[in-house]
């Protein structure tokens, strides 16, 4: 009794795993793919052209440290004889200069009442300034200067201008940072600030990958599961088995093309120098971010619409989708072909020998491989520019990391491996032993 309940709640063990793999891999294409989004909105925050790039970051910055300069200035009894100095040759030489601008007046009439009004203008100016004694102020004038830029009001005057000031050298110097990007996703997540969207967006991603880990645990337990269940059951279940082991197949193909494989994220930790003795400093600036599939691969190459785009658009999608997929289809078939006789050469070739050319496992070595060279490649570039001598403290980040597309792939690859050799080996048998 027992031995056949057992055989009757195989098939059905057996179904609830491939339901269990197609599930998980169906959530996880979409968890991937939002986390993705995600990451890429929260780099989209933290670009470097909103940040050390931006020409209103640098006039913000630079304004605190002058405005804190103006504000921590005082008038010492040792640095006063010093400004007074200073203001006293100021005010002597505008004084000289008042009738040097007067004369502009008279050089530049064409009639006889213009030179005269001009020349009386000059000669009036010269007698005001003789007659009120202000060649002889100027130091009166000097300190009344002094006791009026320490007055609160004219500190935040100076600061006010000096910011204006900076504002219309950046508008003529720099062209505008578009900004719609970050208000775009403030809008969409309810945040006052790019600072407040990038804890929600935080929050996500922790939540998202620790789901996609999940997923990616449950599609390895499943599949191995599976795997030995079929080890068992292939002599006596071999068409039910093989449906089985073909659609979990597929169901892993599709969560290893569809999920991002690689993420590539290059950044600048923090850069700080030093300005009249305050700190200036851009923290987290991302240089640049990419996260893709390969399904998203092959449609941006596709877009393009030039030829050697599209031909490499079109070897991807044939040598990690085409050929898997085929090798899936050709695997159903040897398994529900009728009698013993040894297949077709095209059966036999996409079944047995197809993983050659469809080098599912070459193609996860070579991504792990591109991880490792860009990850050294992202490395090297920005020590480098840490590493350079300049009066710039610069601390980089590489951010480069496999997602979820790439384990998923690998499950794909290994499990691939596993179920050729099983219908293999059950074709191979010699019928009587079936």
């Amino acid at each position: 009794m027992r031995p056949a309940l057992a055989h009757a709640l195989h098939p059905v063990f057996g179904a609830l795993l491939v339901a269990a793999i197609l599930t998980a891999s169906i959530l996880l294409v979409g968890e991937a793919g939002r986390l993705s989004h995600w990451e890429t909105q929260r780099a989209e925050l933290d670009d470097i052209r909103y940040g050390a790039l931006d020409a209103d970051e640098w006039v913000a910055r630079l304004t605190t440290v002058a405005a804190r300069e103006i504000d921590e200035f005082e008038v010492t009894p040792e640095n006063r004889p010093h400004i007074k100095a200073l203001l006293t040759r100021l005010v002597d030489r505008l004084i000289v200069e008042v009738p040097r601008i007067m004369t502009s007046l008279e050089d530049g009439g064409d009639n006889l009442v213009e030179r005269l009004f001009g020349s009386t203008a000059n000669r009036t100016v010269e007698l005001l300034v003789d007659a009120s004694g202000l060649r002889g102020k100027a130091p009166e004038i000097a300190d009344a200067l002094i006791d009026e830029l320490q007055q609160p009001e004219t500190k935040k005057e100076l600061v006010y201008m000096l910011h204006g000031a900076l504002e219309s050298v950046a508008r003529d110097t720099f062209a505008e940072v578009d900004r719609s990007p970050l208000r775009h996703i403030e809008a969409a997540y309810g945040c006052a600030s790019p600072a407040a969207c990038r804890d929600t967006l935080g929050v996500r991603i922790e939540n998202a990958d620790r789901r996609a880990t999940l997923l990616l645990a449950a599609m390895v337990a499943a599949s191995l599961m599976l795997v030995l269940l079929a080890f068992v059951r292939f002599r006596t279940q071999p068409r039910f088995t093989a449906s089985l082991l073909c659609i979990a197949a597929a169901a892993l193909l599709y969560a290893g093309v569809g999920a991002p494989m690689i993420q590539i994220d290059a950044r600048l930790a923090e850069m700080r120098f030093h300005l009249m003795g305050a700190a200036v400093n851009f923290e987290n600036q991302v240089i640049y971010f990419q996260s893709k599939s390969i399904l998203e691969v092959v449609e941006v190459l596709a877009r393009t619409g030039q030829p050697d785009m599209l031909l490499v658009g079109g070897l991807i999608a044939l040598f990690s989708i085409g050929f898997p997929l085929a090798k899936i289809i050709a695997t159903a078939l040897l398994a529900f072909r009728p009698g013993s006789g040894a297949p077709g050469p095209l059966l036999r070739f996409f079944a047995w020998h197809a993983s050659k050319w469809a080098m599912a496992d070459v193609f996860v070595v070579a991504m792990f491989m591109a991880y490792i060279g860009m990850r050294g490649l992202v490395g090297d570039q920005l020590g480098k520019l840490a590493a350079a001598e300049r009066p710039l403290e610069v601390l980089t980040t590489n951010g480069t990391s496999l997602e979820p597309g790439f384990w998923a792939f690998l499950i794909f690859a290994l499990y691939g491996i596993l179920m050729a050799a099983l219908v293999q080996r059950w074709r191979e048998e010699p019928a009587a032993d079936r």
